[in-house]
């Protein structure tokens, strides 16, 4: 048995139009409450890539996501957790670019490589994998589609790899594999 329901629009009690159907999309009403989540998009990549040697700052293969915003005013709340195996002394650093605007990062550092987030690597644990969390809240200031993309490259030796979702040497089963969001 399947139930089907049809409206042009929806509306609270006290006439606040909350959602409405313009006849090729549905769009939110002002009576939405301010805070309220409009819609979430999420990815997994459970494969395992490799960047190479890379001295500039690469796109991670698969991990971009599209999400379209209701509003102007739209927030993004960025949640990011890799999987990741390096080289010793590889010093992983990644960032996160809207459309084709990297994100701002600190700039005040004085010496150093600005980046969005990091990882460490451990000199003699290429057999590790290491979880990186980050989040970051994004106003991208408009209401069209919009592609958020992970890069990455080796801050210390650019002759370093980074490896997402195994360990950076598989040699036995004591390494692992992961999934990365």
């Amino acid at each position: 048995m399947s139930s089907e329901i049809k409206a042009d629009s929806i509306q609270s009690t006290g006439s606040r139009v909350l959602a409405s159907d313009s006849g090729s999309a549905w769009s939110w009403g002002s009576g939405v409450p301010t805070g309220t989540m409009h819609n979430c998009v999420s990815m997994q990549k459970r494969d395992a890539v490799s960047s190479g040697a890379i001295s500039a700052a690469t796109d991670i293969s698969g991990m971009t996501l599209d999400i379209h915003p209701t509003s102007q005013s739209s927030k993004v709340l960025i949640f990011v957790s890799l999987n990741i195996g390096t080289q010793a002394d590889s010093y992983p650093a990644f960032f996160i670019v809207r459309d084709s605007t990297t994100l701002p990062i600190n700039t005040t550092v004085g010496t150093g490589t600005e980046v969005m987030f990091s990882g460490a690597t451990v000199s003699s644990h290429s057999s590790a994998n290491e979880q990186i969390n980050f989040h970051y809240l994004d106003s991208p200031n408009k209401n069209t589609s919009t592609t958020y993309k992970i890069q990455w490259r080796a801050m210390s030796t650019t002759t370093r790899t980074i490896k997402l979702n195994q360990a950076h040497t598989l040699a036995d089963d004591n390494q692992t594999l992961g999934t990365s969001t």
